[in-house]
């Protein structure tokens, strides 16, 4: 606090405070500090992916306290996630967390989330296959849920990590589902 008073205008100084603060229990009371860390330090992608993170992790709370609506709250979690990934480029956890983001925010664009997911799989080709695995199942539910089965099934015959199988099932249920109800459609309006 002292820190603070000498110099307002540390962006980092703000962050501790915050910090503190949810250490505390009181992220409510962090909120303010972490919103003026981006408004000091608006190009450094550290104070965004910690306030996406904040947004994700005590939505609840600030839900509770009336300090902001679910929508708004998730769009700006959405959103602090872009920014950090835009100011990081070359930073996967931040890539990473923007794509995943995009199932956190209903709302979002789902051709978009496709976008990323493709960029992050030709900007990090060295991951791990079970890693690799992973990005083609993120990226089969966004054509779930762009009614892209086809493509959707195709992705997911190609994961052939055993530790995400559970997840790949889950996905290939989904992909049946959608097609038996398609199905039962067609028959209803003949």
């Amino acid at each position: 606090m002292e820190a603070d008073s000498v110099n307002p205008k540390l962006a980092v100084v703000k962050q501790q405070l915050a910090n503190y603060l949810i250490e505390e229990g009181r992220p409510v009371d962090a909120f303010p500090f972490l919103i003026m860390t981006i408004e000091l330090a608006p190009s450094q992608p550290d104070y965004h992916f910690h306030l996406g993170n904040f947004l994700f992790l005590f939505e609840e709370e600030l839900l509770r306290e009336k300090i902001i609506s679910k929508d708004r709250a998730r769009s700006f979690m959405h959103k602090s996630f872009k920014q950090a990934a835009k100011f990081g480029p070359a930073n996967f956890d931040y890539q990473l967390r923007y794509a995943q983001s995009f199932f956190d925010f209903p709302d979002s664009s789902k051709e978009e989330a496709l976008e990323v997911w493709d960029n992050l799989i030709r900007k990090f080709p060295d991951r791990s296959s079970t890693e690799k695995d992973y990005f083609k199942l993120c990226k089969a539910r966004v054509l779930l849920e762009l009614d892209r089965k086809s493509d959707a099934l195709t992705l997911l015959n190609s994961v052939s990590s055993s530790t995400l199988d559970s997840a790949k099932q889950s996905l290939i249920h989904q992909v049946n589902r959608k097609a038996e109800k398609k199905k039962k459609n067609k028959q209803t309006n003949i």
